[in-house]
């Protein structure tokens, strides 16, 4: 994995080897645990395969859904009906909300995609309709493991670059990249008069905002990795969005997306143009984000800003991985 920084806030950060800045001891075979930011407690272990939590209660995508897993249906959600004038179209999954700008409007999910969506997903056996490079091995059998309902609220983790363009392909979506559609360079990470992910973090254009919420670092404002003992998931797993409610923009529309400065970093259509010496295509997420299980922090005053963009192979994944997908309507 590769940590750039940008000259944009005097970010001068240098490159690392596996995970994020700020820790560099972080062993993906640790145990991690989702927790829906409610009084339920369980057991989990680490699926290797897919690198998603795995609790004893989990059935294999393979499997029939069960009790557990009826209510994650893959409806067809109309933004018209639940935000009036946001009005993105039809698509499944995540709610999403409309953003003007000055070269034509875009649609970003209100949150990150949730564990139910994600589910419906699974279930769905989806195959990608024209995979990109270094993603064309990957099948529905490879997307991971349906989770309980006890968690359909939590933000889905350990996604691979690979299964978030597939799911957000399924849900008549696409990962985020350009304002109109398209994948956008490294040059173009901070523009934000043509980069969706980035325009709707800062605030718009001129971009106003350090952080999604504002210019000053605030630990309790977001699900930052500071929050690991004591904050409403103490095993430092990602979180329900209710369970920070303030953490959004400042202002409308941005006032009504969630957690792109904590919770999970969020992969993004921003990708090496060829394979590195190692045949590896590397690809960037953003956002910051917290680790499941506790352990040494991902330094959140630095990865949480909206500059900061952290990058790794397009098949890699890890816990602090998630997704968030846009739509040009």
């Amino acid at each position: 994995m590769r940590f750039l920084g940008h000259a944009a806030l005097g970010l001068v950060l240098v490159c690392c080897h596996s995970e994020p800045v700020g820790d560099p001891n972080l062993d993906s075979g640790t145990d991690a645990t989702v927790d829906s930011g409610d009084s339920t407690t369980r057991d989990s272990s680490l699926d290797t395969d897919s690198g998603v939590v795995a609790p004893d209660t989990t059935v294999d995508a393979g499997d029939s859904p069960t009790a557990d897993t009826a209510d994650v249906a893959d409806v067809l959600v109309d933004v018209s009906k639940d935000v009036g004038t946001f009005d993105c179209g039809t698509y499944k999954g995540t709610r999403m909300v409309r953003v003007e700008t000055p070269t034509g409007p875009y649609c970003i999910d209100a949150t990150e995609v949730l564990s139910k969506d994600y589910n419906a997903f699974i279930l769905e056996r989806y195959t990608m309709k024209s995979p990109p490079l270094q993603c064309e091995s990957v099948t529905p059998t490879d997307y991971g493991l349906v989770t309980p309902a006890a968690v359909g609220e939590v933000p889905r983790n350990a996604v691979s670059w690979c299964q978030a363009y597939a799911y957000c392909q399924w849900a008549g979506k696409r990962l985020c990249g350009a304002i109109g559609g398209g994948p956008i360079s490294y040059s173009g990470l901070l523009d934000e008069t043509h980069n969706e992910w980035y325009h709707a973090c800062s605030g718009g254009a001129p971009a106003t905002h350090t952080y999604q919420y504002g210019n000053t670092y605030d630990r309790a404002r977001c699900n930052t990795d500071e929050l690991s003992d004591g904050g409403p998931d103490p095993d430092g797993g990602p979180t329900a969005p209710a369970a920070y409610p303030d953490c959004h923009g400042t202002s409308a529309p941005f006032d009504q997306i969630f957690d792109l400065s904590g919770n999970l970093f969020e992969w993004v259509d921003t990708c090496d143009p060829s394979p590195d010496d190692a045949g590896f295509l590397y690809c960037a997420y953003r956002g910051g984000g917290v680790r499941p299980g506790g352990g040494p922090p991902l330094d959140p005053e630095i990865n949480d800003r909206c500059v900061s963009d952290n990058r790794d192979p397009r098949t890699f994944n890890n816990d602090w991985l998630g997704i968030r997908c846009c739509k040009t309507p």
